[in-house]
């Protein structure tokens, strides 16, 4: 789902109505592509990219990815941005409106989302989603020199 303004995009919501389906098609055909172009493309030489990996991994390996048990009545997830600029004015509302008209279609009983922003944190309540867990994570510490706290949250959505 897009938003625009004046013929460009502004905001966008992603989001699947199976995460369980969504990791192992993301497991099994888009992760290996990505790796193979990492390598095809030399990146796994190259300073930024390798740094960002090592982190990555490192992360990994001490179970910073995994995310809190998320209760089987919110089995879709969204990724949602607006431009910095276009924030504050409903698109955001409006995204996860439809969305949500989209997933009651579906009979999908609920929804949940990952985030890092304090700004996110805030708009996710506001608009009724409740905070299932949070757990901090180290990987950007060499970036911004401090673990950053991501939040996981879960609405449940009641058919019309």
């Amino acid at each position: 789902f897009v938003a625009d303004f004046k013929g460009k995009p502004v905001g966008y919501l992603i989001g699947c109505k199976n995460t369980a389906t969504k990791e192992k098609i993301f497991a099994r055909f888009i992760l290996p592509r990505i790796l193979i172009s990492f390598i095809k493309r030399g990146l796994i030489f190259k300073k930024k990219p390798l740094r960002f990996l090592f982190h990555a991994i490192k992360s990994l390996l001490k179970g910073e990815f995994r995310k809190p048990k998320v209760p089987k009545d919110y089995p879709a997830d969204l990724h949602i941005n607006i431009a910095d600029n276009f924030r504050r004015l409903g698109l955001g509302t409006k995204l996860m409106d439809v969305f949500f008209e989209y997933l009651r279609k579906n009979h999908i009983p609920g929804i949940h989302l990952a985030t890092f922003s304090e700004q996110g944190r805030n708009f996710f309540l506001k608009i009724g989603f409740t905070l299932l867990g949070e757990r901090k994570t180290s990987q950007w510490r060499y970036l911004i020199d401090r673990d950053i706290k991501t939040s996981v949250f879960g609405k449940l959505l009641k058919e019309d």
